[in-house]
């Protein structure tokens, strides 16, 4: 071997040395494989509030669900039931459809008025399928907006004010207050 081989083959084990140093530092101090740990840390921490949102829905939706059938979240449901009932004497429920049907028939024709109609409380529009209450004021509301409206003591109409139940029909609705037992 002359000087010019050994010259180059140490040239080439140096270099292959060299690669070698180079291609195991970048794994053992932390190169590559490590800069995507704050990615994945990111990651798992997005994915945990998502869950968490998601069974926070979930259990929203189950209470909704044992919530009572009549929707008042008044507890003292039979007081509750006298004053519906009061209610219903004066303004009782019907659907839309025989609501907008019976209007056209006595007008003769379709209104304008009765082909876009919209609950004054909950802003909603009315649906054929909707049950609603009539006032004697000639307005229309939700049955269930209405009487929500009327267990909060109001006793006039949401739109125009007018008295729809007065003041000695409210106050005459027994008070019934369930008796409470104390044990001591």
């Amino acid at each position: 071997m002359d000087y010019d081989d050994t010259l180059i083959r140490s040239r080439i084990t140096g270099l292959s040395h060299i690669a070698r140093r180079n291609s195991t530092s970048d794994t053992s101090t932390g190169g590559t494989s490590h800069d995507y740990v704050p990615i994945i840390v990111m990651t798992v921490i997005v994915v945990a509030i998502v869950l968490v949102l998601l069974i926070l829905a979930q259990y929203t939706k189950v209470l909704d669900r044992k919530k009572p059938a009549n929707g008042f979240d008044d507890p003292e449901s039979a007081q509750n039931a006298g004053k519906i009932e009061k209610l219903n004497q004066k303004a009782p429920t019907q659907s839309f459809k025989s609501w907008k049907e019976k209007s056209e028939e006595a007008t003769g024709s379709v209104k304008q008025s009765t082909t876009h109609v919209v609950c004054a409380i909950c802003l909603e529009t009315l649906q054929e399928d909707d049950t609603i209450r009539l006032l004697s004021c000639a307005h229309i509301f939700h049955s269930l907006c209405l009487a929500k409206w009327f267990l909060k003591r109001h006793n006039t109409c949401p739109l125009c004010k007018a008295c729809f139940m007065s003041s000695s029909e409210k106050s005459s609705i027994p008070l019934q207050i369930p008796e409470r037992t104390h044990t001591r």
